[in-house]
């Protein structure tokens, strides 16, 4: 997703700003890759990677993943927003130390688990 990543007066600390045409900006391609998985006959299934800090700070808003999980559901694939489930169930050593995007081997594991009950609970 475009996002414009606004550095904030503390130094490491990220807040992001999403606009309406960065989000159509993800959402067009993303429609179009849908669409074309569907017509190899894949079975598609999104997966959206918060920032670290969009997970352990309460006070940034990440309304942007509620925003583009609800696009995806709403063109029929199953979708991981693992801001809600993350920030629902808080965890150490999700991120690799020093890299507050990249999972850690232990986030891929709950990545992994988190896409095959989508997959599970998505109809074929």
């Amino acid at each position: 997703m475009r996002l414009k990543l606004l550095r904030a007066a503390s130094g490491r600390k990220l807040t992001t700003a999403l606009t309406d045409e960065g989000l159509a900006a993800s959402q067009a391609p993303l429609r179009r890759i849908l669409e074309r998985a569907r017509a190899l006959g894949a079975r598609p299934a999104v997966v959206l990677f918060p920032r670290q800090e969009e997970v352990e700070d309460p006070a940034i808003d990440a309304a942007h993943h509620a925003r583009m999980a609800s696009f995806v559901r709403g063109l029929g694939a199953p979708c991981v927003d693992l801001h809600a489930v993350w920030r629902a169930a808080p965890a150490p050593g999700r991120y690799l130390e020093q890299d507050p995007v990249h999972p850690t081997a232990k986030g891929y594991d709950e990545v992994a688990a988190e896409v095959a009950k989508a997959l599970r609970q998505a109809p074929e």
